[in-house]
């Protein structure tokens, strides 16, 4: 849940406290999330909390452009000048300026961001004691609040409970976690948190109970759903079992139109490629495979000073590594583990050409890792979003038109909490093209058969395609 996101927020409180203090759900426009603890991790939501409405999804973490100075008084620096310390990742010299700052102002409701600054600092300096305690000082300050102000700062209280966690305090963890969601009830990631700590404090009757509940929201993304019918599933002992997958052994899978997927070098290795393709062939019926890791020259396709690919010169790269004239399959979607941007963009998911016969395509995994918390079931959501993800692009490519249903993977989303709410599933708009695609340019076929049906039905059951 994210704590970048959460700082950013709070940043924007300590700017302008008298004014307005900012929506958590203001942090992550602009980035790709749009609430906080909604599809990022607990810790991605402290930072954008702490900084203003421009974040990055993490949460899903390339540091989020600091906003407009235009500094009006001396309180108004110090924080701005602790934001870049801490966006810079110089965590120790937050800890090291932030005192004196705090001596300087006092604890107030506009300070309040120097601390919380500190404390995230703190906990990525890996001293989590003492981040505690600076979360805890901040605690008072919060209290003085009335509820709407107090419900900018529930990600405070949800941070704790994850630092507590990891101490394995679960009682004091607990403590905190209701203590957040009596102010934020309508927090889902939280509310999964609180499921997984009636687990792991032996209450498997309430955890069920509970995780019951949350499916039977109105509230939850499709992937929240989908992580929730995980824990329900583990609860009873069948992880998958709810799944209903495709059954396609009597489909033909197309040779025309085929795909490759090529991981850069920096992919990280828990994204498997081998089972995004088995997706990829279920949805669109056409075949893919995995090309070696290449290493394109960071010279030309690297933004130092952004810490991101850019989407153009990977597209550009790729034609030059795999030739049109020459290459094992027409289209080709290279996987990155670094962040990207493409054209007057901050960050793409994606980045692509779109149509004919032929056509490139680059992704990022960046934004759909970063601070994934373990009890967000983040082995099988990385794999999710990376999937859903792959589908969009690969689309794109095809000519696929958006669809208008925000539920499709086809969809367009222009924050984190708009991607979380797409499923794996088709629509029918997608399923008529794609159709009409492969009468055309399909070209030979052969049936999924009985083993690639197995295939898929084992990758929709790990990663919850519904």
């Amino acid at each position: 849940m994210s704590v970048v996101a959460a700082m950013h927020a709070a940043y924007n409180h300590g700017m302008a406290v008298s004014a307005s203090m900012p929506i958590l759900g203001d942090m992550f426009r602009g980035c790709g999330v749009s609430r906080p603890l909604r599809g990022l991790g607990l810790v991605l939501m402290v930072i954008a909390a702490l900084s203003g409405p421009r974040t990055v999804a993490g949460v899903w973490a390339q540091p989020p452009a600091t906003p407009d100075r235009s500094p009006r008084d001396t309180i108004r620096e110090d924080i701005d000048h602790i934001a870049r310390l801490f966006y810079g990742k110089q965590f120790e010299a937050v800890v090291r300026d932030a005192e004196p700052l705090l001596a300087r102002h006092g604890l107030t409701p506009t300070s309040v961001a120097i601390l919380l600054f500190e404390a995230e600092s703190r906990a990525r300096l890996g001293k989590q004691d003492e981040a505690i305690r600076d979360y805890e000082r901040a605690v008072p300050v919060i209290v003085t609040l009335n509820n709407v102000q107090q419900r900018r700062f529930a990600w405070v209280f949800f941070r704790l409970a994850l630092l507590e966690r990891e101490k394995r305090q679960l009682d004091e963890a607990m403590a905190r976690l209701q203590t957040g969601l009596q102010i934020e009830p309508q927090n889902m990631q939280a509310q999964i948190l609180l499921g997984e700590l009636f687990n792991e404090r032996g209450e498997r009757a309430r955890a069920l109970s509970h995780f019951k509940d949350l499916a039977a929201s109105s509230l939850a993304t499709n992937e929240e759903r989908a992580v929730v019918a995980m824990k329900i599933d583990r609860l009873t002992g069948a992880l998958g079992a709810s799944v209903l997958p495709p059954d396609l052994r009597g489909a033909s899978l197309y040779e025309g139109a085929s795909i490759g997927l090529v991981p850069l070098h920096d992919l990280p290795r828990e994204v498997v490629l081998g089972d995004v393709c088995v997706a990829l062939e279920a949805a669109w019926r056409i075949r893919c495979e995995v090309f070696p890791a290449i290493a394109l020259p960071d010279a030309r396709v690297f933004a130092s000073g952004r810490a991101q690919y850019d989407g153009d010169q990977v597209l550009d790269a790729l034609t030059r590594w795999y030739p049109f004239t020459t290459r094992p399959r027409p289209y080709l979607l290279a996987v990155a583990g670094r962040d990207l941007f493409g054209p007057k963009t901050r960050y793409v998911f994606s980045w692509q050409t779109r149509g004919g016969t032929a056509g490139n395509g680059v992704m990022s995994v960046y934004r759909f890792g970063a601070e994934l918390d373990d009890f967000y079931e983040r082995p099988a959501v990385l794999m999710r979003r990376v999937t859903i993800q792959a589908i969009s692009a690969s689309g794109s490519m095809l000519g696929i038109s958006r669809a208008t249903s925000p539920e499709c993977p086809t969809a367009f989303p222009i924050d984190f909490l708009e991607f979380q709410q797409k499923r794996g599933r088709l629509c029918a708009s997608d399923v008529e093209q794609r159709d009409a695609l492969l009468r055309a340019r399909g070209g030979a076929a052969t049936a999924f058969g009985e083993a690639r049906s197995r295939e898929i039905e084992r990758v929709y059951r790990t990663y919850y395609l519904e």
